[in-house]
């Protein structure tokens, strides 16, 4: 029988019970229990089965004319399924275990069918003009199983299947559900026509734009796309792949490449400026861990799109990176790689003649060398590549994710640190970062958040970097005494904690100058893996009197003998619930120093031990000098540590100063200054003067 006669005896049986096939179709798939394509429900909408696979009910109206996709190496599995009756087939029912099967026709014997675009809608079968489409054979078995199940992949990804019953005479044909079933004849050929458009791969089906192309890893090739509002194609370029080193898996014989937009790399994984199309790559299989043998070139060729009016220098366009965003399946981790820099972007012809348009036409000719040839001539160093980014960038991957151009930023402390300022205080001065690139000139849009330590507050906690690199915050230092830190944080901005791979400070960069080439193509300088870098701002809260603290000052913390804890002297909060003012004393009637009788405001009885303590506020780092008038005896502690060598005896009247002490240099901040003093009899005195040391000690 003619493969003519096996497509119009089908559509007989159809016309014959009553289906009118000249109908338009509805707008929604038409509903089917064995049939999964763009014409029936749940159904790729970029997928389609001919006849005499699946008839079809009407035109197809969600077929899109002139959007066959050529470029692809599909296969056809057909396996029989496992029931004694076409009647319990279900779309989930199970193929059979069965010898030689399942069948897989694949590669040249699947074929591409281009018929003339001029060609009439056929009124009989519904279809379209354009029928470009995909075709495979399959002899069907003698004897035959009852239904066998026809599976269309690219890669993994397995776009639809149909049924057909398989029946033993052209009589039988009389017998099939022609909306369930295609029909096959035992013992002779069955056609398989079917056809996929453009965005049969999409992460939605049909739902665009996207680009996919299979390609050979032995020979290379390139997969693109023009993403919404475009002039010219992003694309991802395989060069001919060696075989994987010793003890690598090997690459897949062929790969198919979706190419899509996804969403801005910032803020989602970076907190750099970036630029441009953020574009997905997807690899059908997947590409082992090693990813490929030879480096692809990637190329987001559309920059302009969301390019807003000098944001950056001219020497920045040779600056501006693309990076990799990788996540981890299964803990959702991020990783993103600042990539080597290739070009290859460029719409007009360079002196050697290459350009982007020549690179993409050559190998989709299979012409390997002259793609090369003209991408090569891309790279090199070119007086005309002095243009925006929109016409020269790329980056060279081993893997494949998602893709974006973002400035490579460092950050140093401007301004702020190091104040000294009350607990819970706002700073005087906002602590201030600089944004620079590798050149040192300044970033503008670097996402800056600010994270203080404690209870303190940062406002705003995130802040983006001004046109001249800069970027502040106003920090509120915590309520307690003591350091305060404000970490300023970019993800994949270099700080002093994390940075690139250059001596210093420097950028997560690959590169330091325009087509820093370290060889031929595919072995530039290795990816850098961006990190989170950091800058810390410290400050100090300070409570207590400020200095000089002169005699007879107040607010003095006290005890007179007891038990005392033994931090008494050392720990910010006081362990005493007395307070009062200098000085402290007794006055004996029969003594004759004057100091005592004149200058006593607070009682301490004789023959007892006076432990008196005070907080004072250090507003930068320095030496005190600590006077004391004593009858009799004194010890002097500074946060806890003798300074005077043990208990200073004293007799006689006490006078101002007749016992000086200087501190080693003390740090900007709260200090406790204690004295434990002890009276041997008669009458009693304490008063303290403390300042800072003068210069001359």
């Amino acid at each position: 029988m003619s493969r003519r006669l096996l497509w119009i005896l089908p559509l007989a049986v159809v016309a014959c019970t009553g289906v009118d096939t000249t109908t338009p179709s509805a707008q929604n798939p038409v509903p089917s229990l064995a049939i999964s394509d763009g014409a029936h429900t749940a159904g790729n909408a970029d997928f389609f089965f001919l006849p005499p696979v699946v008839l079809p009910t009407g035109p197809l109206t969600n077929w899109t004319r002139n959007g066959f996709n050529p470029s692809l190496s599909p296969s056809v599995e057909i396996c029989p399924l496992n029931v004694t009756s076409a009647s319990a087939v279900t779309a989930t029912t199970p193929c059979k275990a069965t010898a030689g099967f399942p069948v897989v026709i694949s590669g040249p014997a699947v074929l591409k069918h281009f018929p003339p675009s001029a060609n009439p809608t056929d009124a009989l079968s519904g279809l379209p003009d354009d029928w470009a489409h995909y075709h495979a054979q399959w002899r069907v078995p003698n004897p035959c199983n009852v239904v066998y199940r026809v599976t269309v992949k690219v890669g993994t990804v397995t776009l639809g299947f149909a049924d057909v019953q398989c029946v033993t005479s052209i009589l039988g044909l009389l017998t099939i559900d022609y909306k369930k079933f295609g029909p096959a004849l035992r013992g002779l050929p069955l056609q398989i026509p079917f056809r996929i458009e453009q965005y049969a791969l999409c992460a939605v089906p049909g739902v665009g734009p996207c680009g996919s192309s299979t390609i050979s890893t032995a020979a290379g090739g390139t997969s693109s796309f023009t993403p919404p509002g475009g002039t010219e194609p992003d694309a991802v370029i395989v060069p001919p792949q060696p075989p994987a080193p010793p003890g690598q898996p090997a690459l897949p014989a062929e790969v198919t490449l979706t190419v899509s937009s996804c969403p801005p790399l910032n803020p989602r994984a970076t907190d750099l400026p970036v630029f441009g199309d953020c574009i997905r790559i997807v690899s059908n299989p997947a590409l082992p861990p090693a990813g490929l043998t030879a480096a692809a070139t990637v190329l987001v060729c559309n920059l302009q799109i969301n390019l807003a009016a000098d944001v950056f220098s001219h020497n920045q366009e040779h600056r501006i990176t693309m990076h990799r965003l990788d996540v981890d399946p299964t803990t959702g981790v991020q990783t993103l790689a600042a990539l080597p820099h290739v070009a290859g972007c460029a719409v007009h012809e360079t002196d050697a003649g290459g350009t982007l348009t020549g690179v993409l036409a050559a190998l989709v000719h299979g012409k390997v060398t002259a793609a090369g040839n003209q991408l090569l001539s891309l790279i090199g160093p070119n007086p005309l590549y002095a243009r925006r980014l929109n016409q020269g960038g790329g980056g060279l991957t081993k893997g494949f994710s998602d893709f974006g151009y973002a400035l490579p930023t460092q950050m140093t402390i401007l301004s702020g640190d190091g104040q000294v300022a009350a607990p819970g205080a706002i700073l005087p001065a906002n602590p201030t970062v600089m944004l620079t690139d590798i050149g040192g000139e300044p970033v503008a849009g670097a996402r800056v958040t600010f994270t203080p330590s404690a209870d303190g507050t940062a406002t705003p906690t995130v802040v983006l970097s001004a046109a001249d690199g800069s970027a502040g915050t106003q920090w509120k230092l915590k309520t307690a005494d003591g350091g305060n830190a404000l970490v300023a944080s970019g993800r994949g901005i270099a700080g002093s904690d994390n940075n690139g791979p250059r001596p210093g400070l420097d950028p997560f960069q690959p590169f330091q100058s325009p087509f820093d080439v370290t060889g031929p193509i595919g072995s530039l300088a290795s990816e850098v893996t961006v990190l989170t870098g950091s800058q810390t701002f410290g400050a100090t809260g300070v409570s207590g009197d400020p200095l000089p603290i002169n005699y007879l000052s107040g607010g003095w913390s006290y005890q007179i003998d007891g038990t005392i804890p033994a931090d008494w002297n050392a720990n910010l909060v006081s362990p005493f619930s007395t307070t009062g003012a200098a000085g402290f004393g007794f006055f004996n009637p029969t003594d004759e120093c004057s100091l005592i009788g004149a200058h006593t405001n607070t009682p301490w009885a004789p023959n007892t031990m006076l432990y008196a303590r005070k907080n004072i506020a250090l507003t930068s780092a320095g030496m005190l000098q600590i006077s004391v008038a004593i009858d009799n005896d004194v010890q002097i502690f500074v946060d806890g540590n003798d300074i005077g060598g043990g208990l200073i005896s004293h007799d006689g009247c006490p006078t101002q100063g007749s016992i000086v002490r200087t501190t080693p240099t003390l740090p900007a901040g709260t200090h406790v200054i204690a004295f434990r003093a002890v009276d041997r009899g008669g009458s009693t005195y304490f008063d303290a003067e403390i300042m800072v040391a003068p210069p001359s000690f």
